[in-house]
């Protein structure tokens, strides 16, 4: 079996012992180090699904709010010509 430092040597049962503990112990750091970097990644994913949501919602009122004023001025242009074409028209 190869040691740590890539040696053929044979080595004794409480080398094997502690090498495979240290092999467990950086196993162990590994997988915590790619849980931290997924809980991240879930989190970075969340914030842009919530900012995508916000500024859909915000296009929409903006749509709404422009459609309201639009509507707004045709029915006073229409408004204004109408009187002014009557009186036109009647007088």
């Amino acid at each position: 079996m190869t040691d740590a430092s890539g040696s053929d040597r044979q080595m004794s049962p409480q080398e094997e012992e502690r090498q495979r503990i240290m092999n467990q112990r950086v196993a162990r750091r590994e997988q915590m180090v790619k849980q931290r970097v997924q809980r991240k990644q879930y989190e970075q994913a969340r914030k842009k699904a919530i900012w995508a949501k916000r500024t859909a919602m915000g296009k929409l009122f903006m749509i709404i709010f422009a459609l309201v004023a639009l509507g707004g001025l045709l029915f006073a242009m229409f408004t204004w010509f109408g009187v002014n074409l009557s009186q036109l028209l009647g007088g």
